[in-house]
């Protein structure tokens, strides 16, 4: 997935920003995970991805960002997120909101091979053996 603000991507990894919005588009679903790319055309980050745990869709004539989701999105007012929004998205007619955690690359046990069971981190563990396990543990290993 695409961050082409600066800070979002360092956010992410710090878990400060943990919502994004994109106009028109429903290629992210929730129980996949995703690569951070910092920009188009850019590498991903290596020291981790995000699982999308929550989708929704809302449209311009009924939603304006609520500012706990403001917030979420890096710390923004309302006000400042829809500014920066209509620019990067100029005319949008409806948008997909989506939640996410960031699940960092596993650097005990290797991130390409690695047994999931052996992560010391008890909290990484149970997400990643949970429900969306199965597609989380491929998308890691890849």
């Amino acid at each position: 997935m695409i961050f082409s603000v600066a800070d979002h991507v360092e956010q992410i990894v710090k878990g400060t920003k943990t919502q994004t919005r994109r106009a028109y588009t429903s290629k992210y679903w929730p129980g996949k995970t995703y690569a951070i790319q910092p920009g188009r055309g850019k590498l991903a980050d290596p020291r981790g991805r995000i699982l999308i745990t929550h989708a929704w869709i809302e449209s311009r004539e009924r939603n304006v960002i609520h500012p706990f989701d403001a917030e979420a999105e890096g710390g923004y007012t309302p006000e400042e997120y829809e500014v920066l929004y209509e620019k990067l998205n100029p005319g949008w007619g409806f948008r997909w909101a989506y939640e996410f955690k960031f699940i960092p690359a596993i650097k005990e046990v290797g991130v390409y091979g690695g047994r999931v069971e052996d992560i010391k981190d008890e909290r990484l563990r149970n997400i990643l053996l949970g429900p969306f396990a199965p597609r989380v543990n491929q998308e890691i290993r890849k």
